[in-house]
């Protein structure tokens, strides 16, 4: 399971898809950040998080890192 915050919102992601939580989370995994400075990866080294730059809306950005982490692996077929 990883928690992501976006926009002060938080969301739950796990295999089995994107949940969005309603209470405040004090501990995340990653943070989306429109773009990422200085600042912002000193904030993330100090608090343990991982940071996520992403431009495009909510879902997008969710739908993006849930695939990087639930990717599916291809099988390879020999003859």
């Amino acid at each position: 399971m990883t928690i992501v915050k976006i926009k002060e919102k938080f969301f739950l992601l796990n295999e089995d898809g994107v949940m969005e939580l309603n209470e405040d989370i004090k501990k995340i995994d990653v943070l989306v950040v429109h773009t990422v400075n200085e600042e912002e990866i000193i904030k993330a080294k100090e608090n343990g998080y991982k940071l996520f730059e992403c431009k495009d809306d909510v879902k997008d950005c969710l739908n993006k890192i849930y695939n990087i982490l639930f990717t599916r692996k291809k099988s390879c077929k020999f003859a």
